[in-house]
């Protein structure tokens, strides 16, 4: 990257001075703003990026300042609010144009007479450190070369909760849809990627393939403060845990509530009824017995 940006004075004066955290991120802003249109390839597209803007994403921004996606937003914000910037979201990242961007990038003649400037003390800095870097040469190619495989893997994985979308039929990303992707992925803290990817797998194995269910499984988990994909794992283990402790414990209560003496139904009725009726017999006997008896003498 090469080329400069310059500062008034009255900078001293600015809220944003007497915090040096986001002031190196504000002067971090202004160096990666073109100072020329640009043509860019983003989401399978080239686009022109006017002078005063860049493209990048909330995900790049928290790598590069080392903090939390939820930080780079709040700092984005308050720099909105302060009328400094305008963010604009695509399904692809964010373009931030800078207001004012002449202030800090001035005219031709200016720049030129800066740059002659520039040039003399870069060849200076070069000349006092030449040996030095002639030393670390091997070293920083294959540091950069380690740092920019690195980095194109997690770009890659930005991409991957919107491929498996596409690949797994849950249809097709209308902007809408993936500015509510791009909503997730930028509130989980660590591993957004692979944590929407695994709601999306848990409506699909549950046969569930819409994202109005996947977004109900990240709410919860949302709301849950999980912020990690460890924690989502952990989470569902024992939340499969507790479905099965309560089927059991289910079936152990209908099993109890069956009494012993209805599961044994081979058991042996008291005769009640024939004894009852063989005692009536003989009494029936006998009284017949009298009634003839009696007959007989009255008729003799």
């Amino acid at each position: 990257m090469t080329g400069w940006i310059k500062l008034h004075r009255q900078i001293m004066e600015h809220w944003i001075w007497e915090d040096s955290k986001r002031f190196k991120w504000w002067m971090e802003i202004l160096l990666l703003t073109n100072h020329t249109d640009k043509k860019v390839f983003v989401g399978g597209k080239i686009q022109m990026i006017k002078r005063g803007s860049f493209h990048t994403s909330e995900v790049k921004l928290s790598e590069r300042w080392n903090v939390s996606r939820n930080t780079v937003r709040k700092f984005l914000k308050l720099l909105q609010n302060d009328n400094m910037i305008t963010t604009k979201k695509t399904g692809n990242g964010t373009t931030i144009e800078v207001h004012n961007y002449d202030v800090y990038q001035g005219n031709n003649e200016v720049k030129k007479h800066e740059n002659e400037q520039q040039n003399k003390q870069e060849t200076e800095h070069q000349h006092e450190h030449v040996r030095d870097n002639e030393q670390n040469t091997t070293k920083n190619v294959k540091k950069e070369k380690n740092y920019k495989n690195v980095k194109n893997e997690k770009k890659e994985k930005n991409h991957s909760a919107f491929d498996f979308f596409q690949n797994n039929g849950f249809g097709f990303i209308t902007q809408y849809t993936a500015e509510d992707i791009n909503y997730y992925l930028d509130s989980f803290e660590n591993d957004s990627d692979e944590i929407v990817i695994a709601a999306l797998k848990l409506a699909k194995d549950r046969n569930k393939v819409s994202w109005g269910y996947t977004k109900g499984i990240l709410n919860t988990w949302l709301q849950t403060n999980l912020n990690s994909i460890d924690q989502v794992k952990f989470f569902e283990l024992q939340l499969k845990e507790m479905r099965k402790n309560r089927n059991t414990s289910n079936q152990f209560q209908k099993k109890e509530l069956t009494p012993e003496w209805l599961e044994n139904r081979q058991y042996k009725k008291p005769n009640i009824l024939k004894s009852n009726i063989i005692e009536n017999d003989e009494n029936f006997n006998k009284e017949v017995a009298a009634f003839k008896d009696k007959l007989n003498k009255k008729w003799d």
